[in-house]
């Protein structure tokens, strides 16, 4: 609840009584973090970024006019704080899709969600055929200040705004496409065709590199029933920043959150392949849903 009600402050216009709370500037252009020109910064801010989102034919989205942290305390003394670089909330993308909950996005996670979008709108028309659409997609959960649900020293790339997970889309003249109910082969020809399109899906963003990471179903069971995606630019030093209490960040080397926790992986460049094991994120708790399923 904690969640909802900060986030919910983020979605209105606020005069002049409601001094100290955030503000949203329509189209503007995101706060950097501080000293964002040095590390550990340096990374994660996009240069000119209105521009850039412009470019990318981002048609609608509302810049935080101030830089958006958000502490919690984790069990004992640990403490933790989650920063979103150049926060806004992503509205209205090339293909005009609509998204079920609110995405509080940093400006490259936005680029890539726009990249996204046009990787979608060939899939749909591949699959269903010229002229289909997708109208809507439900979103499982996107910001969500926590570590990762693991037990290790690692925060969650939904922590800095840098991941999203989608549940479901609605696609024109056939309905809903459900990533629990269809991602296996099925045995009509409707079921046949969803679960074509979540493969290929999958398999172009892996392809065409729109995102860092995308975990499916195959994974494990946290992720029966969504595809995550992420940036997936998490590094010590974006801890050492917040100065995190506890545990001793500089005793882990860096290593992917996706990464397998019985046999650590030597660093790729290349997207990791949807069929490898995955640490669990349990992504149910303390996120902000809209299940729509009209």
């Amino acid at each position: 609840m904690k969640l909802l009600a900060l986030l919910s402050t983020l979605l209105v216009g606020h005069g002049p009584a409601d001094e100290g709370a955030p503000r949203i500037t329509a189209n503007a252009e995101p706060v950097r973090p501080g000293q964002s020109t040095t590390a550990p910064w340096q990374h994660l801010v996009v240069e000119n970024c209105p521009a850039t989102l412009a470019a990318a034919r981002v048609q609608a989205y509302s810049a935080l006019a101030e830089d958006f942290t958000q502490e919690e305390r984790g069990s004992g003394r640990t403490r933790y704080r989650c920063y979103v670089p150049q926060a806004l909330s992503y509205q209205l993308g090339p293909a005009q899709v609509r998204y079920s909950s609110y995405l509080l996005l940093n400006c490259k996670m936005a680029l890539a969600m726009a990249r996204f979008e046009n990787a979608l709108v060939r899939v749909t028309e591949e699959v269903f055929g010229p002229g289909a659409t997708v109208e809507k997609i439900r979103v499982l959960g996107a910001y969500n200040c926590r570590p990762l649900r693991n037990g290790r020293t690692r925060m969650s790339q939904h922590a800095y705004g840098n991941a999203v997970d989608f549940s479901g889309f609605r696609v024109s003249r056939f309905g809903w496409v459900d990533v629990r109910e269809h991602w296996g082969q099925g045995k009509t020809t409707r079921h046949r065709k969803a679960s074509a399109f979540l493969h290929r899906l999958v398999e172009v963003l892996l392809s065409e590199r729109v995102f860092a990471n995308v975990l499916t179903p195959e994974f494990d069971a946290g992720h029966r029933n969504h595809l995550h995606v992420d940036l997936d630019v998490d590094r010590p030093e974006l801890a050492e920043a917040f100065e995190l209490d506890e545990p001793d960040w500089g005793r882990e080397p860096a290593e992917s959150e996706h990464e397998p926790a019985e046999s650590p992986r030597a660093p790729q460049k290349a997207p990791r392949a949807v069929t490898s094991r995955v640490l669990d994120l349990d992504l149910g708790r303390e996120l902000v849903t809209s299940p729509d399923e009209e």
